[in-house]
């Protein structure tokens, strides 16, 4: 994971062109497939937009965000994610919710920090797979951020720019 932290960080020269979020989410969802079909999880995604984003880079955000919904869901609860996408101005809003464990709200912030981690007892992980996906995000121009509940679940946003902004930027 830091490698890969470090990559994202020194990849400034790769172009930021058109992503297609539905093409690099079905690569997400097939790399996880395993899993997800282990937990038995039930995932919900509506058709996703083109933006100005690094494709490959994208397929990362998705497995990580995922792979977090299956990981932290609550026991005895079949884990329930939907993936959505709405136009809010000039930026597509890209939403992962889950059914999960949650989080206290005023976590919201500090858990896309470096080796910040909330379960660290309970859960195993680097600490590093948000503050990579918030690397990738804002080295698209977008921004990322989080909401939650204990018990409840979360909800992650990515706000990007629509792959026709890339002609102006």
């Amino acid at each position: 994971d830091l490698l890969f932290f470090s990559r994202t960080v020194h990849a400034v020269q790769t172009p930021i062109e058109a992503a297609d979020l539905q093409g690099s989410l079905n690569e997400a969802l097939a790399v996880l497939k395993t899993q997800i079909q282990d937990s038995g999880a039930a995932i919900q995604a509506e058709a996703l937009p083109m933006v100005r984003a690094d494709a490959p880079q994208m397929v990362h955000v998705f497995r990580n965000l995922l792979s977090n919904a299956l990981q932290y869901s609550r026991k005895g609860v079949v884990s329930e994610i939907r993936i959505s996408a709405k136009r809010s101005g000039s930026y597509w809003t890209i939403s992962v919710r889950d059914n999960g464990i949650g989080f206290e709200p005023q976590y919201a912030e500090r858990i896309f920090g470096l080796f910040k981690r909330l379960h660290k007892d309970e859960y195993p992980g680097t600490g590093l797979g948000l503050a990579i996906c918030k690397r990738i995000v804002e080295r698209s121009g977008g921004r990322i951020w989080a909401e939650g509940r204990p018990g409840e679940g979360a909800t992650f946003h990515l706000s990007l720019l629509p792959a026709e902004a890339i002609k102006t930027c």
